[in-house]
């Protein structure tokens, strides 16, 4: 119920009330004032009325601040999620400069760094979208390859992405090979290593041999004992004492103790000679005696400290058949 509001004053210029006595002896009085304007009655009535609106204020109020600490409660709980503490028992005014100080977006990530269609923000608080290519289970190509042989290792560069743990990079047989330097010559003949098949037949000698098995890396033959073949140095049918081979360069082989040749030795008559010699001097550097057939010579060389190319190797009373190694040791 709306209570009245527009109440007004009696208006007059002299207040007169005029006193009638009661036949039981009372008197009642008369308001005789002359009004210039009627005042409003105010009664019980309106005073029940207001009382009742003043009550029902009352409770608005403490319903109004209930509502209003809840709210702040709220409000403080929300601002502190966004990592800037705020009490609940805070003013307004500091709830709004907390406000002010909460971060919109952290980080220094660009969308090249997100995936494809995935949002974020980073320290200027605006939302981007995401561009990496999201390549999951990949299988493919890499863009280049290469060998970095300084480092003993291969690489291979892939599309710029994301990858998953399933995603493979393939390189062919082809580039493998390439990278690696593996080619026909190098394999073993009819082997067959990554697609390439071998054509290779010679023996890899080490950096102590001087003749291998065909391959020459030391050795300046007398081709009037001996000849080279595919896999050995044959000694002629009717050769029986000479020089076999000059050293082809000089060699320092104060690190080594023997000079070793491997082939078939056979005796003519009843023992062999064999000697290390200098050209120009008559003394023997080194020397071996053999009584019998062997398939090795051991020379010991343990006090020389160069061989040159004046340096040679003879045999005396020899039935040799051929060499297929000399070396170092």
């Amino acid at each position: 119920m709306a209570l009245k509001t527009d109440f007004v004053d009696a208006l007059f210029e002299q207040k007169k009330i005029r006193l009638n006595e009661n036949e039981d002896g009372t008197v009642t009085p008369v308001d005789e004032t002359e009004y210039t304007r009627q005042g409003d009655k105010f009664g019980a009535e309106h005073i029940n009325a207001t009382n009742e609106a003043v009550n029902g204020l009352s409770e608005d109020m403490v319903n109004l601040k209930n509502s209003v600490s809840d709210g702040k409660a709220q409000v403080a709980a929300a601002i502190t999620a966004k990592r800037v503490p705020t009490a609940a028992t805070a003013t307004f005014g500091e709830m709004a400069d907390n406000i002010g100080k909460i971060v919109l977006g952290s980080g220094n990530a660009v969308p090249s760094d997100v995936l494809a269609g995935k949002t974020f923000t980073n320290n200027d608080g605006k939302e981007y979208t995401g561009t990496m290519p999201n390549r999951g289970d990949y299988w493919g190509w890499g863009n280049s390859k290469g060998n970095d042989a300084g480092s003993q290792r291969m690489w291979v560069k892939i599309p710029q992405g994301y990858y998953n743990e399933n995603a493979n990079v393939l390189l062919s047989w082809a580039d493998i090979c390439n990278m690696a330097g593996i080619t026909p010559e190098k394999v073993k003949k009819n082997e067959w290593i990554l697609g390439i098949q071998g054509n290779f037949e010679g023996w890899v000698p080490t950096p102590q041999d001087l003749y291998y098995n065909g391959v020459n890396s030391g050795l300046a033959v007398n081709y009037t004992a001996c000849t080279f073949e595919n896999t050995r140095i044959k000694l002629t049918s009717n050769f029986r004492s000479g020089v076999i081979f000059n050293f082809s360069r000089t060699y320092d082989v104060r690190s080594y103790s023997k000079l070793i040749l491997e082939g078939s030795f056979r005796v003519y008559g009843t023992n062999m000679n064999a000697t290390i010699q200098q050209e120009s001097t008559s003394g023997v550097i080194a020397s071996v005696n053999i009584g019998g057939d062997t398939s090795r010579l051991e020379f010991d060389i343990s006090q020389v400290i160069t061989f040159d190319t004046k340096h040679y190797v003879y045999f005396r009373n020899s039935n040799s058949d051929y060499i297929t190694r000399v070396r170092f040791e």
